[in-house]
């Protein structure tokens, strides 16, 4: 159980800040990570990894209910390693003058964390980005013209890469035009009767269609 203070009223949720904890759960373990909880790359650093597990499985099948997907009644857990199972990564590249910072967004904020070591990238990546840091930092230039760098390990890691990775904007969607209507038809004029013309006798093919069998 936590004392918390309430920072914003949404019509379906609240936000509120830790102040400090009243009662600690079983559950609960000091973080792997030197960076957390500074650092938003983790949430449940400080969990059990068996609670981890669970509490990810009932994210997931919050979210499918909330989409309303259908789902199984259970859903498997794969637990993968808990250290060093990622081989991907997308980092943010942030400069202040003369210094650059490679890492990850702290929570709530748009600060960059240094990341000098990551307890879930591999080893590899993790040496990838020590690389990179001494690279930007020599040549802050190049750092400036960066946000964000993409890194990728091969499934047998032999192989690295890194690449730039833009931003992700949204893109609106295509506004349906209304169906045109066709203006409605107006109806053909009537035309007048012909006027009756007096003093004019009947032709004899006229007279003949009048005449009865």
């Amino acid at each position: 159980r936590w004392r918390v203070r309430v920072t914003e009223v949404g019509r379906q949720l609240l936000r509120a800040e830790a102040e400090r904890s009243l009662e600690t759960s079983a559950q609960r373990r000091p973080s792997q990570c030197p960076l957390f909880p500074e650092c938003g790359g983790c949430t449940y650093q400080d969990l059990d990894y068996s609670a981890q597990l669970v509490l990810k499985q009932a994210v997931l099948l919050d979210a499918l209910d909330r989409a309303h997907a259908p789902r199984p009644a259970e859903i498997a857990i794969a637990a993968s390693p808990e250290r060093g199972w990622r081989s991907r990564a997308e980092l943010h590249v942030q400069t202040r003058g003369a210094a650059v910072t490679l890492g990850l967004m702290a929570a709530g904020s748009r600060r960059v964390v240094d990341l000098s070591n990551c307890v879930q990238l591999s080893e590899a990546l993790n040496e990838a980005v020590r690389e990179l840091r001494a690279l930007f930092r020599k040549q802050v230039a190049l750092a400036g013209r960066l946000e964000r760098i993409a890194l990728a390990e091969s499934g047998d890691g032999a192989s690295r890469v890194a690449a730039r990775a833009r931003p992700f904007t949204a893109r609106p969607l295509p506004q349906r035009q209304p169906a045109r209507s066709s203006p409605p038809r107006r109806p053909a004029p009537r035309r007048p009767p012909a006027p009756a013309l007096s003093g004019c006798r009947p032709s004899a093919r006229s007279r003949q269609r009048r005449r009865p069998n």
